[in-house]
């Protein structure tokens, strides 16, 4: 019974002891893909995270400019309506001008 113990671990051994290395040698190369794998990811992440800050920067600047746009249009038709007001108010000075010329004229003659 030894002897067949001993023969079974002579020609089995080998074999184990190359499918524990190949085991311990694929468990290691898993873990350093997955720490180079984890370290790509987080780098990823971080530029993410910056491009997101970013796009959302250039969002909000995007809203203000269109907030302004708005201000802007407003304080033109405010302008348009002012000078339209002016015109108005400046025939109607030119046409009491007139008129005084006129009642001039006549006092004239």
């Amino acid at each position: 019974m030894n002897v067949d113990l001993l023969h079974y671990f002579s020609t089995q051994g080998p074999w184990a002891v190359l499918f524990v290395g190949g085991l311990i040698y694929t468990l290691n190369w898993a873990r350093s893909r997955e720490e180079y794998s984890q370290k790509n990811m987080e780098e990823l992440l971080d530029k993410y995270d910056q491009l997101s800050k970013d796009l959302w920067a250039i969002h909000n600047e995007i809203m203000k400019c269109q907030q302004n746009l708005v201000n802007n249009k407003s304080l033109v038709e405010l302008m348009q309506d002012e000078y339209s007001k002016h015109r108005d108010i400046e025939k109607d000075i030119l046409e009491k001008v007139a008129e005084i010329s006129a009642i001039i004229e006549d006092l004239k003659k």
